[in-house]
């Protein structure tokens, strides 16, 4: 069944501390660590759930070709699987630019909503 869980372990010593994890229907894109830059950003199709690593200070890029009017919605599950990280979450165009963006906080994780103005690709 989709959602979130909590998994321990029992062993000789006792039990283990609790982890959360996600269980949902989306394919899966997993990150391949060497996508820092736009020119590098990993092309996405959607809908997909990426699974990777944060590194301290690191930006990983992906790209998605929206056509206008298309809306989309980012979500980072940190927080509520016990992760330390506050993730930032932007969507920026090709120059750069930044044309939308949210920053997770201690308590919750961001959902960024974004709907393309033209048909581009968007990262």
């Amino acid at each position: 069944s989709l959602g979130l869980y909590e998994v321990w372990a029992v062993g000789r010593y006792g039990v283990s501390n609790s982890r959360r994890f996600v269980v949902d229907s989306l394919a899966v894109f997993n990150d391949p660590g060497n996508n820092n830059t736009i020119a590098q950003a990993s092309p996405l199709t959607l809908p997909t759930a990426v699974q990777g690593k944060c590194d301290t200070a690191v930006i990983d890029h992906y790209k998605l070709d929206l056509k206008e009017g298309d809306s989309i919605s980012i979500e980072c599950f940190a927080k509520s699987i016990d992760s330390r990280l506050t993730p930032v979450l932007a969507v920026v165009d090709a120059k750069g630019k930044e044309l939308a963006s949210i920053r997770g906080h201690e308590l919750k994780d961001p959902v960024l909503q974004f709907t393309a103005s033209k048909s581009d690709s968007y990262y």
